[in-house]
Formats: C-alpha cells, sequence, structure tokens
C-alpha cells in the first residue's frame, strides 16, 4: 500500500486554507505561471483572439499557465425571434434530452411535465429559436475587470498522483495498455479537486484557497465534506470571494466561459471533432490533454475531454450586465462545464452548463486550475 505524501498529511490535518444515453447519476509552449506575457486580444472581446498551435513538451509537474486578459464577453446562449409559422407549433424532442434537461435545469422543458419523459415527448415553440437550454439564457454582459491565470489543459493523472499519490481515475490505461499518465484525471468530486489545489497551493508556498478543515476522507477516495446537511467548505479570503484568493483555485463559471471562447461569440471555437474528444470520436475514453487543437488564447480541451468543475454553485441568470460573477452564495448542486468524451455534440458548446452534487465523481468529470494575479 502506497504512504500518502507528506504535503497531504499535512493538509489533512487541517490546512485553512450523456451522451448518446445520458445518465445523469450521474502539452506547446505555453506560458508558466510567473510570466508577464500576455495574449493579444481586445479589452473588449468581439474579435477572435490569435490562434498559436504549442509543440509537445513532457508533461509539466507544475501547471503550465496562461494569462488571460481582462475583458469583456456575451455569457449565455442566444435567442432570435421565430419565424412566424413556427410559433406554437409542437416539435418531436428527443426523450433522454428531456430527462437530462430536466435535471439541469430544474424543471421539465415543456408545459406537462408528464409527458417530458415519454417517447412522444413534445416541445411547444415559443416566440424565440434559440441555441441552448434555458439553463444557459438569458444571454449577458459580463465584465472580467483583471486578468487571471488558467492552466493550458486539464489536470492529469501524473499530476495528481506526484501530488496526492493516488489515481482515483477510472482510464488509467491508454490504448496501448501503458499507465495513461497524461490523460485527464477524472472520478474527482468538487471537494477533491478542492483539496488537490490546497496541496498545489501549500507546495509552492502560496496560500491555501479553500476551508477544508470540515472534511473527513482522502481526497479521491471516500471524501465527505457534508454535515448535517450542509457543506463544510468555505473560501479562506476574508471577502468570502475566491477571485479573493491568489493560491489555486477553480475558475468561475465566468471565468470558465470567458477563456473558452477567448474572443469567439458562436457555439464553439472550431469544428468539434478538431477541438474536442467527444462521444464521435472517443471510443468510449478519456485521451491524453493536448492532442486536440486549442483555442486562441492556448487552452486545450476546454471542450471535450471532461467535464470540468467549475466554483460556482448552480443558480438561474439574469439578464443585467453584472461584473466579476462569482455565482450564488448557496446551492446544492456546481456547475461543471465543457462537456467530455462521453457525450455528444447537443452537449459541447461553451455556454452549455451541467450541475452536479459536490460529492459527484464520475469518469468523465475532472477539473483545471486557475488563479488570481496578486
Amino acid at each position: 500500500m502506497k504512504s500518502i505524501p507528506l504535503l497531504w498529511t499535512v493538509l489533512s490535518l487541517g490546512v485553512v486554507g450523456c451522451a448518446n444515453s445520458p445518465t445523469v447519476n450521474p502539452d506547446s509552449n505555453p506560458v508558466t505561471k510567473d510570466s508577464d506575457s500576455e495574449p493579444k486580444s481586445p479589452s473588449d472581446q468581439t474579435a477572435k483572439g490569435e490562434k498559436s498551435l504549442a509543440s509537445k513538451a513532457p508533461l509539466p509537474t507544475s501547471p503550465q499557465m496562461v494569462k488571460i486578459p481582462a475583458g469583456r464577453f456575451v455569457m449565455g446562449s442566444t435567442c432570435r425571434t421565430a419565424p412566424k409559422e413556427d410559433i406554437g407549433k409542437s416539435a418531436p424532442i428527443n426523450p433522454a434530452q428531456a430527462i437530462l434537461e430536466a435535471v439541469v435545469v430544474g424543471d421539465c422543458p415543456q408545459d406537462d411535465p408528464k409527458t417530458s419523459v415519454d417517447e412522444s415527448a413534445v416541445c411547444k415553440k415559443e416566440g424565440q429559436a434559440c441555441e441552448g437550454w434555458r439553463n444557459e439564457r438569458p444571454a449577458h454582459t459580463v465584465t472580467i475587470s483583471r486578468p487571471f491565470l488558467m492552466a493550458t489543459t486539464e489536470v492529469t493523472q501524473k499530476e495528481w498522483y506526484e501530488l496526492m499519490g493516488s489515481n482515483p481515475a477510472q482510464f488509467t490505461k491508454d490504448v496501448s495498455g501503458k499507465k495513461a499518465d497524461s490523460h485527464p484525471v477524472e472520478r474527482v468530486s468538487l471537494w477533491d479537486a478542492m483539496a488537490y489545489l490546497n496541496a498545489l497551493s501549500v507546495r509552492d508556498g502560496l496560500p491555501a484557497c479553500y476551508d477544508l478543515s470540515g472534511c473527513k476522507g482522502t481526497p479521491g477516495g471516500v471524501y465527505d465534506c457534508m454535515q448535517g446537511g450542509q457543506s463544510q467548505v468555505s473560501v479562506t479570503a476574508a471577502s468570502g470571494r475566491p477571485t479573493a484568493c491568489t493560491g489555486y483555485r477553480l475558475p468561475t463559471e465566468a471565468e470558465w466561459e470567458y477563456a473558452a471562447r477567448a474572443g469567439t461569440t458562436g457555439l464553439l471555437y472550431g469544428p468539434l471533432d478538431r477541438i474536442a474528444w467527444n462521444f464521435s470520436n472517443s471510443a468510449n475514453s478519456t485521451h491524453p490533454v493536448a492532442t486536440k487543437e486549442p483555442n486562441a488564447w492556448g487552452l486545450y480541451d476546454m471542450i471535450g475531454n471532461v467535464w470540468e468543475w467549475t466554483g460556482d454553485w448552480d443558480g438561474k441568470y439574469s439578464a443585467d450586465a453584472v461584473t466579476d460573477p462569482v455565482g450564488p452564495a448557496l446551492g446544492s448542486n456546481r456547475v461543471s462545464r465543457g462537456c467530455s468524451w462521453h457525450y455528444t455534440i447537443d452537449y459541447c458548446r461553451v455556454s452549455f452548463r451541467m450541475s452536479a452534487g459536490a460529492m459527484s465523481q464520475f469518469g468523465h468529470m475532472g477539473f483545471r486550475v486557475a488563479r488570481s494575479l496578486p
């Protein structure tokens, strides 16, 4: 039995710090974390940035990060006025989508909840034609007032093992039967991800962003941060805002979408199969990170491979313009973004929001490192 690294021992003592049939049970020449280099971009995110395909390099033992510029963008999914002849018509929908949307959105996607799970389910068109689901609307203007750092790839199994001494992933072997070191780590809960980020912060001499002193167990295994039905996790920054912490953390949902779009305004930042491992090309498995094309800001796998936890509680959007939003103060589920190897094009877009319990550990869910600049 492998021993747990001393670093994690210290942390555990209280350092403060679906696709085809959806189941709801649910490396490059990157800028290093200390670089002052910044991708070229207008301060108002309306034009496409410059693409720079990176060459391959050995997996880093510290996250390789790019500096995401401050700017403004439209978050969420847009609607347009539907043709008159379509208004009020019933259109057949995939019943599995109806079930998943009911879970993600919190209600049924049509008027009669009893028919939403039936094969004959229909959606009554309203006066608008919309690109995404209702929890992606209304589209609204978001300002990211300060630059921040984002890892170029999802956290890999190698990175997790080197720091935490275990590997919780489902896909631990690649297609040749070798260790899948360069694949993203998955089967990690939100709390597992926070524990890893705290450990990484402590290792690099940065403040831990999450107080996990009320959690019990081992991250990547059984790790419980609930007591009396309430989460015992909090942000260590005095303001209570995760973005005020300069250690490693999860991106906010707004930061994630802003970084994923990288100046683009459509559903995707490139052709799906060129940028993402998804249901149509994954052969039912994760794949090495950074083997698909990056977006304009040098971020790989922002769509596909694995869903990525964000730090936000799930909540409804407002049409109001906002600056540096961090999501609701409380909630029952957390938001993950980016689609995965297990999901079809219906779910693979920059605005799509998946909601899951913080304790969820699925083979299609991982995370990416972010950090606020001092």
